[in-house]
C-alpha cells in the first residue's frame, strides 16, 4: 500500500501530539482497535512521520507466545540505546554485555532502581533528539513490561519523548486497563481509537490494491464481508483475484458467479490465536454459533450444547459474540462475520457433522419448521442423520429453494439429495431432483451444469411429455450459452418425442425457444414457419401465450420488412403474458420491442421498455433478466447523447452479466461500451472490447452489430479495406440506420434502403445523405439524437464552406459545442480544423489549459516531468486509478493523445 487510507482523523490527532512532544511535552498515545483494523500500519506511519521530523524511533512487539518472558518487548525496543558502560549499572539486569550493579537485598527497591535507570536512559536519549517508542500489541505484554510502560509514560511528561502502544480492547487484561486508567487520570494519555474503514475508505483501499476504481458490486461484496477491517479488505481482495472470481472485462474489474469464496487462510490464522485461548467448553459454544449461523437462537444452541453451562459460557464469550433480535427472538452472532467463517473453516468435516445434526434436530422440533434452515443443516450433517430422513428433507429444501429462485441454496440441496437418492436406489426421485438442479444452476448462471442436468433428466425420463420438456429446457439453456446448433437438434428431438400427443402448452414453449433461436441465426423461412405454427395453435386453442408469441414473431419479422406491428399490440401481448406469471417471456417480449425501438432511434421508448422489463425481473427475483435490458439501454443512451450514462449502464450490465454468466448480455454491453469509446477517440480500447465480445458470445445477429462497429473503428484508422470487408451488406440489421450509414461512408448507395425503412430516423438520415442538411439536422435534433444532428451540421459546413463561409462557421461552431460536450474527440478535431481554415478562432475545449482544475494542473505538471501514474499517485496521496481518470480528462480537455504531447503542451504553456 502506497498511502494510508481513510485515517485523516487519526493522522490529525497524531500530528498534534508530535507538535506537543517536539515542544517538550511528553505524551503517551494508545492506538486501540480490534485485530486487522490497521493499528500497526497506523503506528508505523506514525514512526515514519516522526522520523521525518527528526525523532529517533524505537520499536518493540509483544507476542502471545512470549507473554511469560518478563520485559521482552521493552528490551527489544530499548536495545538500540544501550552502550557499553564502565561502571556496573541496574540496566545490566536486562541487557547482556553490561556489568550489573550489586544487589540491594530489597526486591522492591531494586525494581524501582531498574525502572528509574530505564527512564533515565530514555530521557538522556531525548536530550540528544526527540524519541518515539512504539510497543505493538501490549494486550499480550507481560505484567513487568506494562509496569515499565506505565513508569515511562509518567516520567516522560517533561521530556521530548512519545510513548506509543497498540492494543485490542476486547483482549486487554486487567493490568492493561489499570495502566490506561492511571495514565488517563494523570493527563498523560492521548487515546486514538482505530475504527473500521468507512465504505469510502474501503473503496479507496480496494482501488489501491487493484490499481483501478472498482465497480459497485465489488465494493458491496468486500464492504459487507470485511466490515471495514483493513486486513480483511486486503486479504479478501487478493483471494478473489488469485481464485479467479475477480477479473478484468473491458478494462474493468468484475465478479464471477462464485465470488463469495472461501475465507482466506490469513484471516483464519488471525483468529486462531484468540480461539485457541478459549477453554474447551467456550470454544465448543463458539463453534456451535458458527455452525448454526442464522439459526443460533438460545433454544437451538441449548440443544446443540446440551452438556454445557450455556448462560455462563455466553457471558464469558461477550467479546466474541453479540446478541441480535430477529423475528422477536434473540439470535447470537459473532462480532465479525468472518470470525464465524474462520471458526467453521477450522473444523474438520467429521467435527462439523454432529453440530449440524444437533441443530437440525432442534430446528425440526420448532413450529413452523424452517425448511431452508433444516435442509441446510441436514445436508451438512452427513452420516450423522438417517439417510432416508435426510433425502426427504433435502428434496423438500431443493423444491422450496427453486420456488423462491434461491439458486445457490437450490444447488446445494439438489446436489446432496441427488447423490443420496442414487446411493439409496431411489431412482423415482432422480428426474425431479435433476430438474431442480438444472433450474437452480440456471438461476446462478452455471450454464454448463444446467445443460448437463437437463440432458441427464431427459435421458432418465420415461414419460414422453417429461422427456420432451427436458429436451426443450436443454435447448433453452444451450441457446442462452450460444450453443445454437446443439439447441436446434434438441428442439427437433423434443418435437419428435411428442409426436401426435396432446401437449399444447409444451408445443408452445418449444415454438417459443425455436423462435428465439431462429431469429438469432437470422433464418427467415424458419421464423416464418414458427410464427405460422404459433398462429395455428392460437387459433385452435385460443391459448393467450401462443397468440402473444405470434405477435412477438410478427414484430421480429418487421426487421425483415415483412408486415407491421403496432406498439399497442406488443403491450397487449405483454399484459396477457403477465397474467400468466411468465416473467421470462414478459422480459423477452419487452426485449424485442426494445430492439425494434432502438433500431428506429426511438430511445425514449427504449428507456420506457427497459424500466418495465427490469421491474418485472426484480419482481420475479430474477436479476439475470436485467442484463440484456440494461445493455440495450446503454445503446439507447449512446444514441441520445448521454455517453457517460451509457458507459455506466454498460458497466452495470457487464457486472451483472458476469455474475450470472449471461453471455449474450455481456457481449452486448461490450458493444455499447465500444461505441462510446470509439466516438471518444479511444479506438484501440474500443477494438479490445469488440474482440472480447466476439470471443465471449456471437450469434449471427449480434455478430452483425459487432462487425459494423468494428468497421467504424477501421474507418477511424483510415483502413477502408478492412471496413469494407467487415460491414454487413445484407439485412436484417440490429441497428439498421447505423449499418447503412457505415456503408454510405464506404461509398455504397443506400438511399433506397433508407427510404424503405420508413421511420423518421431513417428518413432524416436519408435527407442528410441527399444534402438536405438543415431539414435533416432539425429532424435528428427533434428525435433527440444530438451526435447525428451535429455530424449533419458539420457536413453542411464542409459543403458550403467555399460559397458561404459565414453559414459554414455558424454550423461548425454549433456542431463543435455538441462534440466537445460529448468528448467526441475525432469530430471535435474535424470541426476545429474547418473553423481554423475559414479564419475563425474555435472556442477552447471545456476550459483553457491555464484553467484546469487545481488537481488536474498538479497531475499534468508531474506527468509532464516524466513521473509514472503510480509515482504521481504517491506524491499527491491519490490512488493510481484516480490519477488515470484525471489524465483522461486532461487529454480530452486539451485535445491531446499522449504523455509526450502533454509534456510539450506544458512546456509551451510555461514559456
Amino acid at each position: 500500500m502506497a498511502a494510508l487510507i481513510g485515517r485523516e482523523r487519526e493522522m490529525a490527532a497524531i500530528n498534534e501530539v508530535l507538535d506537543e512532544v517536539a515542544d517538550g511535552v511528553g505524551r503517551v498515545v494508545a492506538l486501540a482497535g480490534e485485530a486487522g483494523v490497521g493499528k500497526s500500519r497506523l503506528a508505523m506511519t506514525l514512526l515514519d512521520m516522526a522520523a521525518r521530523r527528526g525523532f529517533r524511533g524505537l520499536r518493540g512487539t509483544a507476542c502471545a507466545y512470549q507473554s511469560d518472558l518478563s520485559y521482552a518487548p521493552v528490551v527489544e525496543a530499548l536495545r538500540p540505546l544501550i552502550r557499553a558502560a564502565a561502571e556496573p549499572t541496574d540496566l545490566g539486569r536486562l541487557f547482556g554485555g553490561m556489568s550489573t550493579a550489586p544487589a540491594l537485598g530489597d526486591a522492591g527497591l531494586e525494581r524501582t532502581r531498574l525502572f528509574e535507570a530505564i527512564a533515565s536512559l530514555v530521557a538522556d536519549a531525548a536530550e540528544q533528539q526527540p524519541v518515539v517508542m512504539l510497543v505493538d500489541d501490549v494486550h499480550w505484554a507481560d505484567p513487568s513490561s506494562l509496569d515499565v510502560l506505565h513508569y515511562l509514560g509518567r516520567a516522560a511528561a517533561h521530556t521530548k519523548c512519545l510513548i506509543v502502544f497498540t492494543y485490542r480492547p476486547s483482549e486487554a487484561s486487567a493490568a492493561v486497563r489499570a495502566m490506561l486508567v492511571s495514565l488517563r487520570r494523570g493527563g498523560w494519555l492521548v487515546e486514538v481509537p482505530v475504527l473500521p474503514l468507512s465504505p469510502v475508505g474501503v473503496a479507496a483501499m480496494v482501488a489501491e490494491l487493484l490499481g483501478d476504481s472498482p465497480p459497485t458490486p465489488v465494493l458491496e461484496l468486500l464492504t459487507d464481508k470485511s466490515r471495514g477491517v483493513a486486513l480483511f479488505v486486503k486479504e479478501l481482495t487478493l483471494a478473489l483475484r488469485e481464485g479467479g472470481q475477480l477479473f478484468r472485462s473491458a478494462g474493468r474489474w468484475v465478479l464471477g458467479p462464485d465470488a463469495a469464496g472461501a475465507v482466506p487462510t490469513s484471516v483464519v490464522e488471525l483468529f486462531e490465536e484468540r480461539v485457541d485461548s478459549l477453554d474447551a467448553t467456550d470454544r465448543a459454544v463458539l463453534e456451535a454459533v458458527s455452525v448454526c449461523a442464522d439459526a443460533a437462537t438460545a433454544d437451538v444452541l441449548g440443544a446443540v450444547c446440551s452438556a454445557i453451562d450455556l448462560p455462563g459460557s455466553l457471558t464469558r464469550l461477550r467479546t466474541f459474540l453479540i446478541e441480535d433480535v430477529a423475528d422477536g427472538e434473540v439470535l447470537y452472532r459473532t462480532v465479525h462475520p468472518l470470525l464465524a467463517e474462520a471458526v467453521y473453516a477450522r473444523l474438520t468435516p467429521s467435527a462439523r457433522q454432529p453440530y449440524h445434526a444437533a441443530a437440525a434436530d432442534a430446528i425440526a422440533r420448532r413450529s413452523p419448521v424452517a425448511v431452508s434452515r433444516l435442509a441446510h443443516h441436514v445436508g451438512l450433517a452427513g452420516t450423522a442423520i438417517e439417510p432416508a430422513r435426510a433425502l426427504e428433507t433435502l428434496a423438500a429444501g431443493a423444491e422450496h429453494a427453486v420456488a423462491r429462485r434461491a439458486g445457490d441454496e437450490g444447488l446445494q440441496h439438489a446436489r446432496a439429495a441427488l447423490k443420496l437418492a442414487k446411493r439409496l436406489g431411489r431412482v423415482d426421485l432422480v428426474p425431479q431432483l435433476l430438474t431442480w438442479l438444472a433450474e437452480s444452476a440456471s438461476f446462478t448462471g452455471r450454464t454448463d451444469e444446467a445443460v448437463a442436468a437437463w440432458w441427464d433428466a431427459a435421458v432418465d425420463a420415461t414419460d414422453p411429455h417429461e422427456r420432451a420438456r427436458c429436451l426443450m429446457r436443454l435447448a433453452q439453456a444451450e441457446t442462452d450459452a450460444g450453443q445454437l446448433v446443439e439447441a436446434q437438434d434438441h428442439l427437433i428431438q423434443a418435437a419428435d418425442v411428442l409426436g401426435d400427443l396432446d401437449a399444447t402448452e409444451l408445443r408452445i414453449e418449444i415454438a417459443q425457444i425455436a423462435l428465439v433461436l431462429h431469429t438469432r441465426r437470422d433464418e427467415l423461412p424458419a421464423v416464418l414457419a414458427e410464427v405460422a405454427e404459433l398462429e395455428r395453435i392460437g387459433a385452435c386453442s385460443g391459448h393467450p401465450k401462443a397468440l402473444a408469441l405470434a405477435r412477438y414473431g410478427r414484430l421480429e419479422l418487421t426487421r425483415y420488412g415483412v408486415g407491421t406491428v403496432e406498439e399497442s399490440e406488443v403491450d397487449e401481448s405483454i399484459a396477457e403474458i403477465t397474467a400468466l406469471a411468465d416473467a421470462e417471456l414478459v422480459v423477452t417480449l419487452h426485449l424485442i420491442s426494445i430492439g425494434t425501438a432502438l433500431g428506429r432511434g426511438e430511445h425514449a421508448a427504449v428507456v420506457r421498455r427497459v424500466a418495465l422489463a427490469i421491474e418485472r425481473a426484480r419482481t420475479a427475483n430474477l436479476p439475470m433478466l436485467e442484463v440484456l435490458p440494461t445493455a440495450f439501454c446503454a445503446l439507447a443512451q449512446f444514441q441520445a447523447g448521454a455517453w457517460d450514462s451509457a458507459l455506466a449502464l454498460a458497466d452495470r450490465a457487464l457486472a451483472l452479466g458476469h455474475r450470472f454468466n449471461v453471455s449474450r448480455g455481456i457481449s452486448l454491453a461490450l458493444a455499447a461500451r465500444a461505441m462510446v469509446l470509439l466516438h471518444r477517440g479511444d479506438v484501440a480500447e474500443a477494438e479490445s472490447c469488440l474482440a472480447e465480445a466476439s470471443a465471449n458470445y456471437r450469434d449471427r445477429r449480434l455478430g452483425r452489430l459487432l462487425d459494423v462497429i468494428a468497421a467504424q473503428a477501421a474507418l477511424a484508422r483510415d483502413d477502408r479495406a478492412t471496413a469494407a470487408r467487415l460491414a454487413p451488406t445484407t439485412g436484417p440489421y440490429a441497428m439498421p440506420v447505423l449499418h447503412l450509414q457505415v456503408r454510405a461512408d464506404l461509398g455504397d448507395d443506400v438511399l433506397d434502403e433508407l427510404d424503405k425503412l420508413g421511420f423518421p430516423y431513417a428518413a432524416a438520415v436519408a435527407g442528410w445523405r441527399r444534402g438536405l442538411f438543415t431539414q435533416a439536422a432539425d429532424a435528428l435534433d427533434s428525435l433527440g439524437l444530438p451526435f447525428d444532428a451535429a455530424a449533419c451540421q458539420l457536413d453542411r459546413a464542409n459543403v458550403v464552406a467555399a460559397t458561404d463561409p459565414d453559414t459554414a462557421i455558424a454550423a461548425a461552431t454549433r456542431a463543435l459545442a455538441v462534440f466537445d460536450d460529448l468528448d467526441a474527440v475525432a469530430k471535435s478535431a474535424q470541426a476545429r480544423r474547418l473553423l481554423r481554415r475559414l479564419g475563425a478562432r474555435p472556442k477552447p475545449k471545456d476550459r483553457p489549459a491555464g484553467q484546469l482544475s487545481a488537481r488536474e494542473a498538479e497531475v499534468a505538471s508531474l506527468v509532464a516531468q516524466g513521473l509514472s501514474n503510480a509515482a504521481v499517485a504517491k506524491q499527491l496521496f491519490l490512488s493510481p486509478r484516480t490519477v488515470t481518470t484525471h489524465l483522461e480528462k486532461i487529454y480530452r480537455r486539451l485535445g491531446l493523445k499522449s504523455r509526450q504531447e502533454l509534456a510539450r503542451y506544458i512546456r509551451s504553456s510555461n514559456t
